[in-house]
């Protein structure tokens, strides 16, 4: 808990030039990969492999908790309307929780999957930044 303390910490400053999308997605992955160490560490270190009904099901309970605290994050503190981060946070998540958990189960990087899921997570909510701006028919600028 206290890595994912401090790679926040880190990349605090730096997250206001990539956009909201990909905080969002950062902390997802940040939380996916920490519970799929824990879920490694749970099983005495050896190597998972997850059959296509336990990747499935991890990808959503971890999809299913990572909305559950974005939103709390978004909505409670940070005063977004829940109806306008509802599904951008779902589909997020989703996308992050399905590519970190394939990542990591099929390269067997268990010891890595914070550092995988916090750059999943930041490429994928950096791609839905911007794709949110060019359907929206905004001109974006270096990284807003």
């Amino acid at each position: 808990m206290n890595l994912l303390l401090r790679s926040l910490t880190v990349f605090s400053n730096r997250f206001r030039q990539f956009g909201i999308c990909a905080t969002v997605g950062f902390v997802a992955g940040n939380i996916a990969g920490f519970f799929l160490l824990l879920l490694f560490l749970a099983q005495g270190g050896t190597a998972l492999i997850l059959t296509s009904n336990q990747a499935l099901q991890t990808v959503l309970i971890l999809t299913l908790f990572d909305v559950i605290v974005l939103i709390f994050f978004l909505v409670a503190l940070s005063r977004y309307k829940f109806s306008s981060v509802l599904l951008p946070t779902i589909i997020n998540c989703l996308l992050t929780c399905s590519v970190t958990t394939f990542l990591v189960s099929s390269l067997s990087l268990w010891l890595w999957s914070i550092i995988v899921g916090m750059l999943v997570g930041l490429i994928i909510g950096r791609l839905l930044c911007l794709l949110s701006c060019r359907l929206q028919g905004e001109v974006t600028h270096g990284l807003h």
